[in-house]
């Protein structure tokens, strides 16, 4: 009897075990795209107020139950930190810290090897993230210790919900792969970028890319020829691999400079604001006069110009096709001067409803609140008109990698920096960017909207209760801080920073008047 007993314990016990052996969970990366970037981003979010501008951070040690989710958290981790302006980042699995110790830490410690990887990674802080779970609620842990007065700075716990199931372990993957890139004709530049905009290849063809464990859902594939027209491609997983497994760019040539024609545009009194739309409304081109405009007689015409200043009467002019031509070939625009106070942009706007006397927290002539008095009128405005909700989605910056000359911070600045924005994203054929809403906004009759710069954003925080209708999350300014990263305020506790153009936050618009 005893026997038998043993021996259906001993099937039970092997049976659980060959069960929970064979249940293993399939990893898909669609779903880690889905979940996991958000959490990862609100985790930095809190870490960041704890990291000092000229802090070195070492990422010592990432804990997740699968590989590629490991690669894919230490690289959001690094991205996310270069982007915040960190000039140096180590990252290294270091064997000598056991992770769950070390979120076992708190308050003063007293750990000799910490302190050793520390000195030897010249790091001042040190990071340590997992990701556990239970079911479908996951969980992003971080953890970061002051190398230098051995203190715990903070633990942060951000839970996530998953389409994965944490109860059930994940296969381990191996995504390497090679794909050939060859072109006609041949010694073609490539230059491939990462879902974060950063060139990882460059090259001729014909070449081989080797990709590595894969941490990205897609890249850009970028191929350029003096003289032909460029070649763009996207490389994506699907089911577990990369595809295409080749490229093959066939390079057709530039067309002749002869059949872009050149505009010349200017203004009485110069320096007037240029706009030109294409039929569908497009906005293809923005400058100061006077100015050349290159324009397409093959693309969609006719072509919409109108022309701004301040406190002139709007011009506008019609640019048709005439043949192979497009006419006229220049535009002279004299603008005549609006008689008593500046007339709106909609017509139909009664000019009793303006007034020409205003309060801060007031409601202004296109129906948001007025969060700045500079207490004169010059330069074309004295007051500042923030709407009263946000404008559009979470949206990215734009022209990463690309620095805009001529951006300022001070308040003033933002018409003009949006103004150099605009111009900069349509030579890099760029859409769907935080300036470009500005464009596309009509409000109450009003037009003439733009992204707020750095400290005229945080004039607006500093008045968020009044103006109304903010999220406690990253909103966009026009400032610049360098070719990857511009400045953004966080609206909950007024800390501004800059971080990564590519990344996706709030906009807000305003206008000055």
């Amino acid at each position: 009897m005893k026997t038998k007993i043993v021996a259906i314990i001993l099937l039970i016990i092997s049976v659980l075990l060959f069960s929970n052996c064979a249940t293993i969970q399939a990893f898909d990366y669609d779903q880690m795209q889905n979940d996991l970037p958000d959490a990862l981003l609100r985790a930095v979010n809190h870490a960041f107020p704890y990291m000092s501008s000229n802090s070195n951070i070492a990422i010592v040690h990432i804990s997740t139950p699968n590989n590629v989710l490991t690669d894919f958290m230490k690289s959001e981790l690094e991205n996310h930190i270069v982007g915040r302006g960190f000039t140096t980042v180590v990252s290294n699995d270091t064997e000598d810290i056991d992770c769950d110790l070390f979120f076992q830490l708190s308050g003063d410690i007293d750990n000799e090897s910490i302190v050793r990887i520390g000195k030897s990674l010249g790091a001042d802080i040190l990071v340590c993230g997992r990701i556990d779970g239970e079911g479908n609620m996951g969980i992003v842990h971080l953890k970061l210790i002051d190398t230098k007065n051995l203190k715990v700075l903070v633990t942060i716990t951000t839970p996530f919900e998953s389409s994965f199931d944490f109860s059930v372990p994940f296969e381990e993957l191996n995504l390497d792969q090679t794909i050939m890139i060859t072109s006609e004709p041949t010694n073609a530049e490539i230059v491939i970028y990462d879902s974060f905009n950063y060139a990882i290849f460059g090259r001729r063809t014909p070449a081989e890319v080797r990709f590595y464990t894969v941490v990205h859902s897609n890249f850009l594939v970028v191929i350029n020829q003096d003289g032909y027209q460029t070649f763009k491609d996207i490389i994506r997983i699907i089911n577990r691999k990369l595809e295409p497994n080749n490229i093959h760019a066939v390079l057709s040539q530039v067309p002749t400079q002869q059949e872009i024609q050149t505009i010349n545009i200017t203004s009485n009194p110069p320096r007037g604001y240029v706009s030109i739309y294409e039929p569908d409304g497009k906005l293809i081109f923005t400058e100061q006069t006077p100015i050349n405009a290159f324009l397409d007689p093959a693309r969609n015409v006719p072509y919409s110009v109108v022309i701004r200043i301040d406190g002139f009467v709007q011009y506008e002019q019609i640019i048709r096709k005439v043949g192979n031509k497009l006419e006229p070939a220049s535009i002279s625009a004299n603008m005549s001067k609006v008689q008593a106070v500046p007339r709106p942009t909609k017509p139909s706007t009664p000019t009793s409803s303006i007034r020409t006397q205003y309060s801060v927290g007031d409601k202004g002539p296109a129906g948001g609140v007025i969060f700045y008095d500079k207490g004169h009128f010059s330069d074309g405005w004295r007051y500042l008109e923030a709407t009263s909700s946000d404008n559009y989605r979470p949206i990215q910056w734009g022209s990463t990698g690309y620095y805009v000359s001529g951006l300022r911070s001070n308040i003033g600045s933002g018409k003009e920096n949006t103004r150099l924005i605009i111009n900069r994203l349509l030579q890099l054929n760029e859409t769907d960017k935080a300036s470009l809403i500005s464009s596309n906004t009509f409000i109450n009759g009003y037009t003439d909207w733009f992204l707020l710069s750095k400290d005229e954003l945080n004039q607006m925080f500093l008045l968020k209760n009044i103006i109304g209708g903010f999220s406690p999350t990253w909103y966009w300014s026009s400032s610049q801080y360098h070719n990857l990263n511009a400045w953004l305020q966080f609206f909950d506790n007024g800390s501004q920073h800059h971080y990564t153009k590519d990344s996706r936050c709030k906009v807000r618009l305003i206008r000055a008047f």
